[in-house]
């Protein structure tokens, strides 16, 4: 049932919130058993967000004192999940549900009650006289931020292991690296004789091997003109990410890794840099030449490892 879409409707609001349906029981049961057992890690929840929506509210930010901040990415995580998880779109006596709600999002119930009055004001939510709360439906939503890319990820969310609104941070992250790895993929399949030469010379060949084989072939000053042909490290330089996000500043960059790192959304693994006696002043990227040691220096980005738990 629609509400916010259908304006022209000549119900009365009174007949509206006596067709407001109920919300979804298994909700409430698994949130009621997660309230009485007193764990709420025990029950994993399919979130569906749209890629381009989070791509959009990760580059909104606004200064906050000292520090340039995101002010929509909790709202709009806590609109994805409930949405998600609550099929009808619908909680009848939402404040009385406020602790069991609150606790599924991983917030207080003061936050609960502020992010409601944000997503109403973005028009993402709708509150009735009669208690219930309306969460608006997604081609609403698309319309409300401009956008037409259907294109969606699925996220596996546990209340009190992961802040979902992490989740989302490192998502435009976690989705160019994929991307890149399918690029790779495509060019070497668009490749055949270079394809079965890899594979004849490296064993058990892959993207991970084949980069293996690359830093071996830098270290040892053994070049291999069609192992080395492609960049088979798909991780993200600062410069890519301070871009994608819009930061303000370099050290943006490496905050954002200690968060997702520290929330436990992604593993990230640094200093990976190789030293080869090669003295060739190559001018490929990642490559450097070191004067005072009079050797060249691979430096390849830090390197992201994501939970494969949460992106699905």
């Amino acid at each position: 049932m629609n509400h916010l879409s259908n304006q022209n409707s000549k119900a009365t609001e009174t007949d509206q919130q006596r067709d407001l349906p109920l919300v979804n029981s298994a909700f409430q049961q698994s949130i009621i058993y997660s309230r009485l057992t007193k764990n709420s890690n025990s029950s994993s929840y399919k979130v569906k967000v749209y890629n381009e929506l989070v791509t959009k509210i990760v580059q909104n930010r606004k200064l906050c004192k000292v520090y340039q901040t995101n002010r929509l990415i909790r709202p709009i995580s806590s609109y994805f999940a409930l949405k998600s998880t609550i099929t009808s779109g619908v909680i009848q006596n939402y404040s009385r549900q406020s602790p069991a709600l609150s606790q599924f999002l991983g917030i207080t119930r003061a936050t609960f009650f502020k992010q409601i009055k944000i997503l109403e004001t973005l028009g993402l939510a709708k509150r009735f006289p009669s208690g219930a709360l309306v969460l608006t439906p997604y081609k609403k939503m698309m319309e409300i931020f401009d956008f037409v890319s259907e294109e969606t990820t699925i996220l596996n969310y546990t209340p009190g292991q992961h802040k979902l609104y992490m989740v989302l941070e490192g998502l435009p992250i976690q989705q160019k690296i994929k991307d890149q790895e399918r690029a790779l993929t495509n060019r070497i399949d668009s490749a055949p004789g270079v394809k079965e030469y890899l594979e004849k010379t490296i064993s058990n060949f892959n993207r991970e091997t084949l980069l293996a084989q690359q830093i071996l072939n830098f270290i040892n000053n053994t070049p291999d003109d069609l192992q080395d042909f492609f960049n088979a490290d798909n991780q993200l330089k600062a410069r890519t990410i301070f871009g994608m996000f819009q930061f303000k500043s370099y050290r943006s960059v490496s905050y954002l890794k200690k968060k997702l790192k520290k929330a436990g959304i992604c593993d990230v693994e640094k200093d990976r840099r190789y030293v080869s006696e090669a003295r060739g002043r190559s001018k490929k990227r990642y490559i450097a030449y070191l004067d005072e040691l009079k050797a060249t220096m691979l430096y390849l980005p830090d390197k992201f490892i994501f939970s494969h738990e949460i992106y699905c």
